[in-house]
């Protein structure tokens, strides 16, 4: 790669960072933002003849940094998944008892929580890119979903509660039709 090429791929890299972080206080938003605007420069940088001049250290270089913004975001998915794992690592809870019914209220509470106030912040983050936001909206859909529907199977049907409609507020399919329309400010 020519100096001048490294110079004013650094520069634009450290000037997206800083704006990022001067811009937005929501973490998820920042990644996203970056996520964008890497990916819109690796497709630039991987055009044969701008490829020629940058260099394939560039071209990992963006590719490195379109995996860590997109790690970031999917990391804003934590707490959500936290409630899942927990309940589907952990023993199967025995009827009748108060504490575990109240342990299986309190995850079925936190999950539509956390994942309520996630959906409404992000259902209105923008992806341009229709390549990069099927596998950002898939990735989301594959880590949340089935690990919803586990859940579901197993403590849906239990008696941990007169009113399951306070509890289960989705169904696996819902969830998914939910997270199948984010990035996409049209739908």
């Amino acid at each position: 790669m020519s100096f001048f090429a490294a110079k004013v791929l650094d520069a634009l890299s450290k000037m997206l960072e800083s704006l990022a972080h001067k811009t937005y206080k929501s973490k998820p938003l920042e990644a996203i933002f970056l996520l964008n605007n890497y990916h819109y420069m690796l497709k630039f940088l991987k055009v044969p003849k701008i490829a020629a001049v940058v260099g394939a250290d560039a071209v990992a270089q963006y590719t490195e940094n379109v995996s860590i913004h997109s790690d970031n975001y999917h990391s804003s998915w934590k707490e959500v998944v936290q409630y899942l794992l927990e309940v589907n690592a952990g023993r199967s809870l025995i009827q009748g008892i108060t504490s575990d019914k109240q342990k299986t209220k309190d995850k079925f509470k936190g999950f539509n929580t956390e994942f309520e106030q996630l959906y409404e912040v992000q259902k209105t983050f923008s992806i341009p890119d229709p390549e990069l936001r099927t596998h950002i909206r898939q990735t989301i859909i594959n880590m949340i979903v089935p690990l919803y529907a586990k859940f579901l199977e197993r403590y849906a049907n239990t008696n941990f509660t007169s009113n399951p409609s306070k509890y289960i507020k989705f169904t696996s399919i819902e969830l998914e039709s939910m997270l199948s329309k984010f990035f996409d400010t049209r739908s």
